[in-house]
């Protein structure tokens, strides 16, 4: 239609031309100009106020917001609403169609879903609640949409545009243009797992009779992100007093899924007898903590010696002890018998 207008426009541009270059006085060129001016004008507002009532014709749904933004994590859902408004004066039959988009570097290209990897495929994710959509004259319909984030999603930006369009079925409707769309932008929030757990915390032995203690112990990393722990191992004796602090100092970053040993090696103190070990770790941000306890026997050979200097001396002093009351006991029973004697003599 545009286009025969656009022919006849040209045409009557040409006609009216060719008349003021015709032989006539000055003053009918000039009355002829002006209208010539006053056609031109009038035929140039006529067909842009027709070409924009074209365009403005063209919009016959309104689909609001044109754009919806999402933000979750893996295996969350979440809903919203399309608001259709039907500007015609009839009823209508649309269906929706869902296609992954390519957004990179403002190139926008549909994807498939149907051969799209269910991980990363938006479109596959979102579920428009109404399969065939009526609209009455004038009538406007919230259409609700839920998203139901695949359990196995990579974290990133993904984008899908819900278009609608219009047919007595859904074979008839696709194969016409889109008359109103909407564009999903979708974000999968990456979901930080940190959890650092203690598999072993023993010493080289159970008991010692000499420095160094070596302790070794093992962690494991079972979160998503690598960890550098942080800590120490705290040495009490049996009272409560504590006898070391050994510092994890330059501790080594442990990856997702890794276990490493580690050792400490407590030099030098003068605990003795049986004592407890207290592993203390730290990791992650904001600051978690784990815990392990162990008990071991330290006898160092001075304390030994001295021990056995101790017992030796008590075991002989308790013999002598023994051996002066027996001594002792001896002579007073000699001196009754004695005096039993003088009293009750022998016959």
């Amino acid at each position: 239609m545009l286009t025969l207008f656009a022919k006849f426009i040209e045409i009557c541009r040409n006609w009216l031309l060719q008349l003021i270059s015709t032989n006539l006085n000055k003053s009918q060129q000039i009355s002829i100009s002006l209208c010539v001016i006053s056609v031109l004008i009038s035929i140039n507002l006529y067909q842009s106020l027709s070409i924009s009532t074209i365009f403005a014709q063209s919009k016959t749904l309104e689909t609001t917001p044109v754009i919806l933004d999402f933000k979750t994590k893996a295996e969350d859902s979440v809903r919203g609403d399309i608001l259709l408004k039907n500007i015609e004066e009839r009823k209508r039959t649309l269906y929706a169609t869902v296609e992954n988009v390519n957004s990179e570097k403002g190139n926008e290209e549909f994807l498939d879903p149907s051969k799209a990897d269910q991980t990363t495929s938006l479109a596959n994710w979102i579920e428009i609640t109404r399969g065939v959509v009526e609209l009455l004259p004038r009538e406007e319909k919230a259409i609700p949409i839920n998203i139901e984030v695949n359990m196995r999603a990579k974290a990133g930006k993904y984008h899908a545009e819900i278009s609608w369009r219009e047919g007595s079925t859904r074979s008839e409707a696709e194969a016409k243009p889109v008359i109103g769309k909407t564009l999903v932008n979708f974000e999968v929030e990456e979901e930080i797992k940190e959890e650092l757990n203690v598999k072993s915390f023993m010493p080289a032995q159970r008991v010692f009779w000499k420095y160094p203690i070596i302790f070794t112990y093992e962690l494991e990393n079972k979160g998503n992100r690598p960890l550098k722990p942080e800590g120490r191992i705290l040495i009490y004796k049996q009272n409560g007093k504590e006898l070391a602090v050994l510092n994890m100092e330059g501790a080594e970053e442990i990856k997702q899924g890794e276990t490493k040993k580690i050792s400490r090696v407590w030099e030098y103190g003068k605990g003795a007898g049986n004592l407890k070990a207290i592993l203390d770790v730290q990791y992650g941000k904001p600051a978690k903590r784990v815990q392990d306890t162990i008990f071991f026997w330290l006898f160092p050979w001075q304390t030994l010696l001295i021990f056995i200097g101790v017992s030796v001396g008590l075991v002989g002093g308790v013999k002598m002890i023994k051996k002066t009351g027996n001594e002792k006991g001896g002579n007073e029973e000699t001196e009754k018998e004695k005096i039993y004697d003088i009293y009750h003599p022998k016959k």
